[in-house]
């Protein structure tokens, strides 16, 4: 077959190149979110904490909430909390997205449902990209609700 511009013969050769990286990128896999780190906080601690996860356009999720367990301590200048969640989502595909839902209230009751005091979704990517600082697959999430409440958090996971 002739190119319709130069007229030269085209060769199958750079097609295989382009598609033979793209077909091993469909295998199946897990995704480890392993812990949450609340760096600042947007309410005083102590505070209820639920954190959910979904992949695959919503067909797999995880969720995790420990009824009646706060956590933190000391207000909004308290120090960092760090929460072991170990949600796994399996058979997700590598390098698409996944979607990240953070709420965080003082009233246990209320914390899981959307009239929670303070949510956050976001979306990571998965795959096994390493952060420069922690040397780990993280990502740091600054969430600006108005000019003076804002807080941070950051979540670590690994890809199996």
């Amino acid at each position: 077959m002739n190119c319709p511009i130069t007229h030269r013969a085209l060769g199958f050769v750079f097609m295989v190149s382009v598609l033979g990286p793209l077909a091993g990128s469909a295998s199946a896999t897990d995704l480890l979110i392993e812990r949450i780190v609340i760096k600042k906080h947007p309410i005083p601690a102590p505070y209820y904490v639920y954190f959910a996860a979904s992949a695959n356009a919503g067909r797999t999720k995880a969720s995790y909430h420990v009824p009646n367990h706060p956590y933190g301590e000391g207000g909004l200048e308290g120090p960092e909390i760090e929460i072991p969640i170990n949600l796994r989502l399996k058979g997700v595909q590598e390098h698409e997205w996944a979607t990240l839902t953070l709420h965080l209230d003082p009233k246990d009751d209320l914390v899981t449902a959307y009239k929670a005091l303070k949510k956050h979704n976001g979306k990571i990517e998965i795959a096994n990209r390493n952060d420069h600082a922690t040397g780990k697959p993280s990502y740091i999430f600054i969430v600006s609700q108005d000019m003076n409440q804002h807080f941070i958090y950051q979540v670590f996971w690994k890809v199996e």
